[in-house]
């Protein structure tokens, strides 16, 4: 059975979420705190996470980072219309989707049934891949891009610190240097055609790789915006 973890600060709400998803066939467990979230995670194994992106004792978009560099399971966050901020980094940090409270219980299923769908088959595109470093790599403007056990590394053997989501888009703008991808074909690449993400998330995970990629400022050059089209990642020097 598919268990599903609700971390959400109000009560009732949280109530309707567990209930919901187990009319849906979900085993759906529940808590309130990171405290309490965490001590769960490290008893159970968790197939979709629902994160509430503000917390009485921490930040739920931060929690989004630290799982989604140890898990692949699905990850929605829940957030307030006026959390807009809040969403995107989310996304740039690795959640699958997200729902603006309030919510109908049926958008939520079809939410979490969606990403569900896609982890699965993400996962199993995964786990055919080795995991070695000489695997897939890929040398452009002094970065060595390493397809099988999905690190970048700078000339020196420097490892630059990306998201699961940043290395997933670094990977496709890197699979053809000089062409321009659309906002919508690198998260359908990434994510699939039902991801929902938004262009505001899109343009954030460029900016970061640019800052990440390439600190001495040549971002803006190496990886190019085509105005009004989408973004490409230059050929090498």
């Amino acid at each position: 059975m598919t268990i599903a973890l609700v971390l959400e600060s109000e009560e009732n709400l949280r109530r309707q979420i567990v209930d919901g998803l187990s009319d849906e066939g979900y085993s759906s467990l529940a808590c309130e705190t990171i405290d309490a979230f965490s001590r769960i995670v490290a008893q159970r194994n968790i197939d979709v996470f629902l994160i509430d992106a503000r917390l009485p004792d921490g930040d739920g978009v931060e929690l989004v980072r630290e799982l989604r560099s140890e898990s692949d399971s699905g990850i929605i966050l829940m957030a307030c219309k006026s959390e807009e901020v809040d969403v995107v980094l989310g996304l740039e940090m690795g959640a699958d989707d997200y729902v603006v409270k309030p919510f109908r219980m049926r958008e939520l299923r079809a939410r979490v049934n969606a990403v569900m769908r896609r982890t699965r088959g993400y996962s199993r595109l995964r786990s055919e891949i080795t995991p070695v470093d000489h695997v897939a790599c890929h040398v452009t403007h002094g970065l060595r891009i390493y397809g099988g056990s999905r690190n970048v590394k700078r000339e020196n053997g420097e490892l630059i610190d990306l998201t699961t989501l940043e290395f997933d888009v670094l990977a496709v703008l890197s699979s053809l240097p000089n062409h321009v991808f659309s906002r919508g074909q690198i998260m359908q690449k990434v994510r699939g055609p039902d991801w929902a993400a938004n262009d505001r998330a899109i343009d954030g995970l460029i900016s970061r790789l640019r800052q990440k990629l390439f600190p001495d400022g040549s971002g803006l050059r190496r990886l190019k915006t085509a105005r009004g089209v989408g973004y490409m990642l230059t050929a090498d020097e």
